[in-house]
């Protein structure tokens, strides 16, 4: 389509052109600006959509009968703060059914409270997550106190910071633009309105600079639950991250040379373990990303926690279908003859059965689990129905690790033990007794660091920043399939120790507190555990 409007000469994408299919505009969030943007169309008798980064949307009716129109219109809006950096044009029934369905639908809901400052709120708050660098962020809305507010989790920890949301009709009026205002799967039941049934769904979000350039575009995991008391609800915005690659993980070398080692196998499986928020996901699809892009790849997941790169064109990601039902649709993925299984998380039997019939078929797979620790991995698969023999088998387990994510110290305010006797005492015999409950002796002659109470501008009052990762690795060998077949775990525990230098996450932890790099209350926690 030609244009009659000046294209910047630093655009990477056409400044005007048609939509082919609406579904493109999903990617697109509507502008807060969207009722002055509208108005101003008005005045020219054409109907528009204004998104984020100053993307304007007209119906092709327009397009053909009110050019000139439409070049005054711009040529305003650019002259205003509502600069217009691309065009886009679509069928006119196509942009009415979606001024219907997005628009008028969600402000029509809630007449008090306008759509487009909710929109703006919510990219407000998107803004400071990313700006956190916050994994989830949680909102808060209680109808009795007529209170909303968002809390952020950052490194596994919420944040003392609060995000107000105004009040609860404001705080739910933005959740629902959000969640009823753009298309996304995994929608249980109904409307955001349907307030007795937890509801959950993706949808993208897209974050542009000043200039309308794309700085950010996340995907967001959206649930919503009810709470024990009437008119109360928590929404959780898990931001998914970006894949990352398996050397961007601070895994050691050893480790991740045994890592990249097993996954270049055919067969065997290579099982994480961990808590949930140990960044077990995380490792596992970087161990793909790994991978040679000649392999194709089937995953099984609930929900998909990391969108792959579209480069990745060799895996599949598959979500789970509760229609379909666990073992139909993980044999319809079977019968695509993958060279190799990415199975999220074996949480139950029939997830046990069919990775273990794979595994016997003598494929390649990567999965998870729930465990305390690397040897537990087995009496987790023995709970869920797998047999000794199974678990013994050459073509099962390859390699087994557990992971767990500590904080660490920030080294801008850290304190030295004498220093925080001096400074604060109640703190001081806090960190004795956790010394003590850990029954080390002697910590004068170490030079321990502990965690200063009320932080600093670095770390952001919190006195730690950033987390480390404590590595279990097991290279599953015959003699160790050996302990395995006899379900003798207390032997070979010690084997381990004693012949391969294995170290606990409990034992690492304590390193890093003698090294002055973590808080003894952090060791405590992992102890205990």
């Amino acid at each position: 389509m030609l244009s009659f409007i000046n294209q910047p000469t630093d655009s990477k994408s056409t400044y005007y052109a048609s939509v082919p299919d609406i579904q493109e505009l999903e990617e697109l969030i509507i502008s807060s600006e969207l009722s002055t943007v509208t108005e101003t169309a008005q005045k020219y008798d054409i109907n528009v959509i204004y998104f984020e980064g100053g993307t304007l949307v007209v119906d092709d009716y327009d397009d053909r009968n009110r050019k000139s129109q439409v070049h005054c219109l711009v040529s305003e809006l650019n002259q205003s703060a509502n600069t217009v950096t691309r065009i886009r044009v679509c069928k006119t029934d196509e942009l009415t059914r979606y001024l219907r369905d997005k628009v008028y639908n969600i402000s029509s809901s809630n007449k008090e409270v306008n759509t487009a400052e909710s929109l703006k709120m919510f990219s407000e708050l998107m803004d400071r997550a990313v700006e956190l660098n916050s994994e989830d962020v949680y909102v808060h809305l209680s109808e009795t106190h007529d209170v909303a507010f968002a809390q952020f989790k950052v490194e596994g920890e919420l944040v003392s910071e609060t995000f107000p949301l105004k009040d609860y009709q404001f705080g739910k009026s933005m959740c629902q633009a959000v969640y009823d205002g753009k298309e996304g799967i995994g929608k249980t039941s109904g409307f955001f309105d349907d307030v007795t049934t937890p509801q959950e769904r993706e949808i993208s979000h897209a974050i542009y600079d000043k200039r309308g350039n794309l700085t950010h575009k996340l995907e967001i995991r959206f649930t919503k639950t009810t709470t024990s008391r009437s008119g109360e609800l928590l929404v959780n915005m898990r931001v998914q991250k970006g894949g990352r690659r398996i050397d961007e993980l601070g895994i050691p070398e050893a480790a991740r040379k045994l890592i990249k080692q097993k996954a270049s196998k055919t067969k065997g499986c290579i099982l994480t373990a961990g808590k949930t928020g140990s960044g077990k996901s995380t490792t596992n699809f970087a161990v793909l990303l790994d991978m040679p892009r000649t392999k194709s790849i089937q995953t099984f997941e609930d929900p998909i926690e990391i969108p792959k790169p579209a480069e990745y064109t060799n895996i599949i990601q598959n979500s789970f279908d509760k229609k379909v039902g666990i073992r139909d649709q993980l044999s319809a993925i079977l019968r695509m003859a993958p060279d190799g299984l990415f199975i999220q998380e074996v949480r139950d039997k029939d997830t046990a059965d069919f990775l273990f019939h794979v595994l016997k078929t003598g494929f390649f797979a990567i999965a998870s689990v729930h465990t305390n620790n690397a040897l537990g991995i087995v009496d987790r698969l023995i709970d869920l129905g797998v047999s000794s023999k199974e678990l013994a088998s050459p073509e099962a387990l390859s390699l087994l690790l557990h992971q767990t994510l500590i904080k660490t110290l920030c080294n801008s305010c850290k304190l030295t033990l004498e220093e925080c006797r001096d400074k604060y005492p109640y703190t001081y015999e806090k960190k004795i007794a956790a010394f003590e409950e850990l029954d080390i002796k002697g910590i004068e002659q170490f030079g321990v660091f502990v965690k200063n109470p009320k932080g600093c501008e670095h770390c952001r009052k919190v006195g730690e920043i950033g987390r480390k990762l404590l590595l279990e690795s097991i290279d599953v060998t015959d003699t160790d399939r050996q302990f395995i077949l006899h379900h003798d775990l207390i032997g070979w525990e010690e084997y381990l120790r004693n012949e391969r230098g294995f170290k606990t996450s409990a034992e690492q932890a304590r390193q890093l507190l003698l090294d002055g790099v973590v808080d003894v209350t952090r060791v405590a926690e992992i102890t205990v555990n």
